[in-house]
């Protein structure tokens, strides 16, 4: 029977995933894209060649820095504050392919001391830098117009968390708990105009960006079925963040993909979702982190007032330093 048939579209998750923190799933969806786009490259040579203008000189203010960090003679950690700062700038001309190259030598460099500010803002910029450049690369068509830097950040982070989920379950439990690669995100209308749904291709690293009022996702995914986020009830921050999804798969053949997901997304900001709910009324008189899709949202919580919605930051950064990853825990419908 078709899930569509239930009651106000109220399914139950077929995937959870539950309690892992972001960071271990993060820097699994890095390595993956590193080794995707960035080996290659540097197989045939050309991660070193820095980008110049036409009449031969460098774009970079310190380009003797960056050679240092992609032919490995320099690392990041070891590297003078200032000589740190004054290459930061220079980290938007780089490609993605040479950015994932340096990211994936300090991904286990971490550090909260105040010497070390200057390092800090340099992988923060970095992180910045290929989360933007990401959407552009794996887009089968020419970009959209009029989509921010910002919404493109978001959605490149978005992504990585997606493939890091999935490079998690294939190394977690072999095919039988694989889920299929393609997944569906919703865009916001105030970064993607007349833009409604992004389809991303774990397996082929592609997107393709949905508009219009009547979209096919089974022309977008040759009619193969698509994962979305059913419920976001990720909790806390930083390198305290940990990812709780709900994960349900659907048919585009005989599903309205966006209209489910849209109800979802109406739902737990409604707080009709009994799920969603529960763990906002277990905090009284403070402020904690929850989300609205991969946005981290703060709200205040009080047992008379209810739920006050105080700010929202998008915080697109990765956390660098070790990430043991923690026990397999996506499972099956009540087998947790």
């Amino acid at each position: 029977m078709s899930l569509l048939k239930l009651r106000n579209d109220e399914r139950q998750a077929q995937r959870k995933f539950t309690n892992v923190p972001e960071q271990a799933i993060l820097k699994v969806g890095l390595l993956r894209l590193y080794h995707e786009m960035t080996l290659p490259m540097m197989k045939e040579g050309h991660l070193k060649q820095l980008p110049r203008r036409a009449n031969g000189t460098s774009y970079l203010l310190r380009p003797g820095f960056f050679q240092g960090l992609l032919d490995g003679s320099r690392e990041l950690k070891n590297s003078i504050g200032n000589d740190v700062s004054s290459a930061q700038a220079d980290l938007r001309h780089l490609s993605l392919e040479q950015l994932l190259a340096i990211r994936n030598n300090t991904l286990d460099f971490l550090t909260n001391s105040s010497t070390h500010s200057a390092h800090q803002a340099f992988v923060r910029t970095m992180d910045n830098q290929i989360f933007e450049k990401l959407p552009k690369r794996m887009f089968v068509r020419d970009p959209p117009k009029g989509v921010s830097a910002l919404a493109l950040r978001e959605f490149g982070f978005s992504t990585t968390i997606i493939i890091g989920v999935l490079e998690y379950a294939a190394a977690g439990k072999g095919d039988l708990w694989k889920l299929p690669p393609h997944w569906a995100v919703m865009l916001k209308s105030d970064g993607w105009p007349d833009c409604q749904l992004a389809i991303v291709d774990t397996a082929e690293l592609s997107v393709q960006i949905l508009s219009g009022e009547n979209i096919d996702v089974a022309a977008a995914t040759n009619s193969a079925p698509v994962c979305a986020v059913m419920r976001d009830l990720s909790t806390g921050t930083g390198t305290q963040r940990k990812l709780s999804w709900d994960i349900v798969v659907l048919d585009p053949c005989t599903e309205d993909v966006l209209s489910v997901m849209k109800n979802f997304s109406t739902r737990q900001a409604s707080g009709k979702d009994q799920s969603f709910q529960s763990i906002a009324n277990n905090v009284a008189n403070q402020a904690r982190p929850i989300t609205n899709g991969l946005r981290s949202t703060w709200i205040t919580t009080d047992a008379s007032a209810g739920i006050k919605r105080a700010s929202s930051e998008f915080l697109p950064r990765v956390v660098p330093g070790k990430c043991r990853l923690p026990t397999w825990v996506i499972s099956k419908q009540g087998t947790l």
